[in-house]
């Protein structure tokens, strides 16, 4: 049995089972639109674990569309961009072909709203190791995002960085924007 809000329902698989975005996401619709998240449980964080995850995602955005969801949102940029832009772009045009809904995707939209902005370049930073920050800086280096930077910022334990606030990781942007 499906649901709807006044305005629309929006349904969102989020990568792990860390809260927050939700909270984040229903902050910022309006009034009217309803939200329903569905969880995955993303642990390692690895470019492996990553790759394996589109089936996984699938299975939750059938059932999201099965619940006449308005719009579709697969949260988590590198589960998507470790496929690359292209890849992820087939994939995303699959499921809304499969589950006639909208589906929108975390790294297409950064692009997309760099583009838009018409920005030549950026810095990210994330708590990725290197070779993972190649592989997201490399999306939008092809997408013309020339001088985009991937940095990730140290710390012994990946899980204590994941929950380590933003200004953690202000001196790694500092340095990382500088070169």
């Amino acid at each position: 049995m499906s649901f709807s809000s006044w305005r629309g329902v929006v349904g969102m698989v989020n990568p792990t089972m860390r809260p927050g975005m939700t909270e984040e996401v229903c902050r910022l619709l309006p009034e009217g639109i309803g939200l329903i998240p569905l969880f995955l449980n993303i642990r390692r964080g690895t470019e492996d674990e990553f790759e394996s995850m589109m089936p996984h995602y699938e299975k939750l955005i059938a059932v999201l569309a099965e619940q006449n969801c308005d719009l579709i949102h697969p949260n988590g940029a590198p589960p998507f961009m470790v496929h690359g832009f292209k890849g992820e772009a087939k994939i995303v045009a699959a499921w809304e072909k499969t589950y006639k809904t909208p589906i929108m995707s975390v790294a297409q939209n950064h692009v997309r709203a760099l583009k838009a902005l018409k920005a030549k370049s950026f810095v990210g930073a994330t708590y990725f190791p290197d070779k993972l920050n190649a592989i997201f800086a490399k999306i939008f280096h092809r997408r013309r995002l020339q001088g985009a930077r991937h940095g990730g910022h140290r710390c012994a334990a990946s899980t204590r960085c994941r929950s380590s606030p933003a200004s953690r990781s202000t001196p790694t942007s500092s340095t990382t924007f500088s070169k």
